[in-house]
């Protein structure tokens, strides 16, 4: 809603990659907003903030030259500062190196989350493996899953590994 208003009723084209990290350029809608700059049919992106296009420093300065060649200006409806003085250049590229930071940040942050709630006996998801059933229990107070023995699959089990070490 707030790039619709920037916009106050002239023709736009919506590109949108949901589901997509913007720690990379290689989204399908981004691909398909750049390939429409290239053809010359756009003139202006306008985007909600800046981390929403692009997570990575050297992606964006990529793209900013590639704006720059194709006179493409660049909006953020959140940030408000202007691109075309030095100052303005600066203040985007540290906003920039703030969002990749953050980036690398939250992926650090879930990674150690995993890792600790494997150390403390959480389920860390998929399936069972093939022998087990996968059971709800509580741990430390909370809704977790453990596996049980299948004891069809894990005699199956265990004739495949006595077939395989009598060869």
């Amino acid at each position: 809603e707030a790039c619709m208003k920037k916009v106050s009723g002239k023709e736009v084209k919506i590109f949108s990659d949901k589901g997509f990290s913007g720690k990379s350029t290689d989204r399908p809608e981004f691909q398909n907003m750049m390939m429409e700059i290239r053809k010359g049919s756009i003139s202006k992106i306008i985007i909600y903030k800046l981390d929403r296009i692009s997570r990575s420093l050297i992606d964006f300065l990529n793209m900013r030259l590639e704006f720059s060649k194709y006179n493409v200006e660049l909006i953020s409806c959140i940030e408000d500062f202007d691109t075309s003085t030095p100052s303005g250049k600066l203040m985007l590229n540290i906003l920039m190196m703030f969002a990749e930071m953050e980036r690398e940040s939250i992926q650090k942050r879930i990674k150690d989350n995993y890792y600790a709630r494997g150390e403390k006996g959480f389920y860390l998801g998929g399936y069972a493996p093939f022998g087990y059933n996968k059971v709800k229990t509580q741990l430390f107070g909370k809704k977790t899953y453990t596996f049980e023995e299948n004891l069809t699959e894990s005699q199956i089990l265990r004739k495949m590994y006595l077939d395989y070490a009598n060869g």
